[in-house]
């Protein structure tokens, strides 16, 4: 309730703005993995996202969302729950009764992502993802290179990962929010939270925006650094 009410606030001080400070999450970055609760309850970060058409440049992700597009548990048995528990509650408009009815992950409006395998020519060997009995693709930095025209999160996807990011709907630069849809291939089902593969989207994802940030302080730095004056002839 107390974070619901913070975000309410930051809605509300946001209205007709289009640049605003960066903005500052309750850790580095929070991952819910289909979470089970009704889309309602994300309706003020999904406002928040809307009401910003422009993010400073050394905004990060501070909340991602994700979920299996097979989860049949919040994906079929959750509205089912919902809709016999809450059916004689409803006075509010169908488009808030979706919202109570679905869970955030099956809500399709809130969707900023999709996560799928990506094609690879080359198999590549396996090494110890640091969770036990789980190994991941080997950690390459030369693959986690921002563009230099990107458009949104999804363009820092490193060129050779064996995961990729596409676009769901058009985003303002460095948005501090997603909402993902993973394939089955990634995450499968409402439990297979600890695939390979979507262990090294998690650490990829991390890496290359904490590179970016850091890249753009580092330019920021050197901007306010004075020049040395010169030498007179």
């Amino acid at each position: 309730m107390k974070t619901k009410v913070r975000i309410e606030r930051q809605v509300a001080s946001l209205e007709g703005k289009q640049q605003v400070a960066k903005i500052e999450g309750f850790g580095d970055l929070v991952v819910l993995v289909n979470p089970a609760f009704e889309a309602l309850l994300y309706d003020s970060f999904n406002r928040l996202r809307q009401e910003i058409t422009q993010y400073k440049r050394e905004q990060h992700v501070i909340l991602m969302t994700v979920g299996a597009n097979n989860d049949r548990a919040t994906g079929v048995t959750f509205p089912l729950g919902q809709f016999f528990g809450r059916f004689r509650e409803r006075k509010q408009s169908w488009r808030q009764w979706l919202t109570i009815l679905r869970s955030v992950t099956n809500h399709r409006p809130y969707f900023t992502h999709g996560l799928e395998l990506r094609d690879q020519q080359e198999p590549v060997e396996d090494v110890d993802c640091g969770t036990p009995g789980v190994s991941c693709q080997p950690w390459d930095p030369e693959n986690l290179v921002a563009s230099q025209s990107s458009e949104n999160w999804s363009s820092f996807v490193p060129e050779l990962t064996r995961w990729q990011l596409t676009e769901e709907q058009e985003l303002p630069e460095n948005c501090a929010f997603m909402v993902i849809q993973a394939r089955q291939d990634i995450v499968k089902g409402h439990n297979g939270i600890f695939r390979p593969i979507f262990i090294e989207f998690l650490r990829d994802f991390v890496i290359a925006q904490d590179l970016h940030v850091a890249d753009i302080q580092s330019e920021s730095q050197q901007v306010e650094t004075p020049e040395e004056s010169s030498e007179p002839d």
